[in-house]
């Protein structure tokens, strides 16, 4: 346990080959002592940082790996990570059928075991992969219902990713107007919680609404903001 806390600080602090060293270490303890669970749960973050890594395969094989075992010893919360895992794994490789499947079904998890911040994330997920697939419409109900549960939960920063994504979606769908209204909120809430890239991305997708809106020189004032 002590182990796999150290090694997701690891993470956290982008350290991926320290963060895989420890893992693999606590992959070996968990081998010997025959805990299906430590096991289950550090091959759970060996995937996490293989995607970090873009090793996408390995991410899916690790992942696949701890499904087995979760399923064995009714694990349910690390099933359901794994399984978001291997579909996010299958949407970086460009498999957005796979992907909306596995999210569907991790979403499922998230949801009976009441795990909120990975419903969202999922939730979300299956927006991107519907947005990917060409299904606007389905992937606006996704972002908004992902949007629904981040608020209830007060997840400020599932609420500025699924702002930020309604807005890219509506500007898609030439609703200006409300997506102009999703970026404003997603800075009002990037800014003072210090998340500078999402404030950024928020701007960057300001600056395109006010072109689609033929406001060049607004555009032009915004892009400057990003500098």
């Amino acid at each position: 346990q002590a182990f796999n806390t150290w090694g997701l600080i690891c993470v956290q602090l982008s350290d991926l080959v320290r963060a895989e060293e420890i893992f693999r270490r606590n992959l070996e303890i968990a081998q010997r002592q025959n805990d299906q669970y430590q096991l289950a749960r550090t091959l759970l973050n060996l995937s996490d940082v293989a995607l970090h890594r873009e090793h996408f395969d390995e991410a899916i094989a690790r992942s696949e790996a701890a499904v087995e075992i979760a399923k064995k010893i009714d694990a349910r919360t690390v099933l359901e990570k794994s399984q978001g895992d291997i579909a996010w794994a299958d949407y970086k490789l460009g498999n957005f059928e796979e992907a909306l499947t596995g999210f569907r079904t991790a979403a499922d998890g998230a949801k009976a075991v009441q795990e909120a911040s990975d419903r969202i994330e999922w939730q979300n997920d299956i927006g991107l992969s519907l947005y990917r697939l060409g299904h606007l419409a389905d992937a606006e109900t996704y972002y908004k219902n992902a949007l629904l549960v981040a608020e209830t939960y007060h997840d400020v920063e599932k609420e500025i990713e699924a702002h930020v994504a309604l807005a890219e979606l509506l500007l898609q769908l030439g609703n200006t107007d409300l997506a102009k209204q999703h970026t404003d909120m997603a800075l009002t809430l990037a800014r003072p919680a210090g998340r500078n890239a999402d404030a950024m991305e928020a701007l960057f997708l300001k600056s395109l609404i006010a072109a689609r809106e033929g406001n060049r020189d607004e555009s032009t004032n915004i892009l400057t903001e990003l500098d």
